[in-house]
């Protein structure tokens, strides 16, 4: 006999939420294109050739852990999109999906109780929509979203069960749940140097912390650090890795190399991160007030130092990536939200929804921007795609075009141009190996 399945009011109202989110993200997602490392993805590590399947796939991750990166749980399954002949297609459906569970999982860290709170769950993706940094790169383009909003939804799904353990809200028990933990951290453990060890720093403090409270450390929680670990020292200790160190020739001594590394550490911090570190704070003082607060606080900080750990890793790097930054923000964002989630149980509650409508006011207004930006680059992308397609025809194999950059951080190619001057460069080497040409040269530029 079926059992009848039924879900609650809130449940109904969480999943017309997260219907609408998928839509829209999908549409973005459809009018978004391949940029940059996109159009090298689909050509093999290996042999150079255009992949063709998962054979040519797994040879391909051999010889880029050998030459490249340890980065082979992201780039696998990158690859494995774009071996497929409507791998664009696939990929806009599965990016929208990852990102409404991504929205989803940071709105649950907020909000752990079954009751929606639909102010929460809009100012989740209207307060992503305005501070994400590079917003369309790394949610649209494929080897960013891939690389850091995919991992950071598996390493974000983890410690939630570590939240929802710690504050009692459910309890994780059984060996189908350990297995299930513990491959997740292990999937979370490869994405990224330095989010995917913060996430194992903060597993481990959650740990001492059930020591620290005298409670019974369960066995998830250790095979879940110990899985974690394992696959971030297979990402770390890749020879691809110091194949591209060693590009970076820099012979200035030890100690004025790291005080110059924590230098730019401490200027992205101050850059990308200081609006959430004040929020942070006072969102802090505003739920210590309530002393029944204690184990929010408690999670919301080791969260929090997760994103301070996240963004000093990088000292050990030789600079600073904008999109290194994606971990520590959403790492930071999501303890503002455990707070923020907190005192909506409070009398700051309509504060709380008055901040909601302003952030709701300005997501409008940059939402407006940032589609239309979004459109005018996907028709002079079609555009030139159209052009390159009937040189092509011609016989024409060295074609010149216009390069595009946009006006907004919406779309792949904010602050930067896709293409350069430079026929030779990668970025234009990749876009002529993935239409079959000899190459592409630019005399101007459009969507500025």
């Amino acid at each position: 006999m079926l059992t009848k399945f039924s879900l609650t009011k809130d449940q109904k109202k969480l999943a017309v939420c997260m219907a609408i989110t998928f839509v829209v993200s999908f549409i973005l997602n459809h009018y978004s294109h391949f940029i940059g490392d996109a159009f090298n993805y689909h050509f093999s590590f290996a042999t150079g050739e255009r992949l063709t399947g998962l054979g040519s796939v797994i040879e391909s991750m051999k010889a880029h852990y050998r030459s490249w990166s340890g980065r082979t749980y992201p780039h696998f399954f990158l690859q494995l999109i774009l071996a497929n002949a409507h791998g664009e297609e696939i990929y806009n459906v599965l990016n929208a999906i990852v990102y409404t569970i991504f929205g989803a999982l940071l709105y649950f860290h907020g909000n752990l109780k079954e009751k929606f709170n639909g102010v929460l769950y809009w100012s989740v993706h209207f307060i992503l929509w305005l501070l994400i940094p590079w917003y369309g790169m790394m949610f649209f383009t494929e080897a960013c979203s891939v690389n850091y909003v995919w991992g950071t939804t598996l390493m974000l799904a983890v410690l939630l069960v570590y939240r929802y353990d710690q504050m009692g809200v459910c309890t994780f028990s059984g060996a189908a749940r350990t297995i299930g933990i513990t491959i997740l951290s292990a999937l979370a453990g490869g994405f990224s140097e330095n989010s995917s060890a913060a996430c194992i720093l903060v597993q481990g403090l959650f740990v001492l912390y059930y020591i620290y409270r005298k409670r019974k450390v369960p066995v998830w929680s250790i095979t879940a650090i110990i899985s974690g670990l394992i696959s971030w020292l297979i990402l770390i200790l890749a020879p691809g890795n110091q194949a591209r160190l060693s590009l970076y020739q820099d012979d200035t001594p030890f100690l004025i190399k790291y005080a110059g590394r924590l230098a730019a550490c401490i200027d992205a911090t101050k850059t990308h991160c200081a609006k959430l570190v004040i929020a942070f704070i006072i969102l802090f003082v505003l739920c210590w007030y309530y002393r029944k607060q204690k184990e929010l606080l408690v999670s919301a900080c080791l969260v929090f130092l997760g994103g301070l750990a996240s963004n000093y890793a990088l000292i050990g790097t030789p600079y600073i990536e904008t999109r290194a930054m994606f971990g520590p923000i959403v790492f930071m964002f999501a303890a503002c939200l455990m707070l923020a989630g907190g005192l909506f149980q409070t009398q700051w509650k309509p504060a709380l929804m008055a901040a909601g409508g302003i952030i709701t006011f300005y997501f409008c207004i940059w939402f407006t921007f940032g589609v239309m930006d979004i459109m005018n680059i996907h028709v002079l992308f079609m555009q030139r795609q159209n052009y390159i397609y009937e040189q092509k025809a011609m016989g024409n194999l060295d074609i010149t075009t216009y390069a595009i950059q946009s006006r907004t951080k919406y779309t792949g190619c904010a602050d930067t141009s896709d293409l350069i001057p430079d026929s030779t460069n990668w970025t234009n080497a990749g876009m002529a190996s993935y239409y079959g040409v000899n190459s592409i040269s630019i005399d101007d530029y459009k969507g500025q």
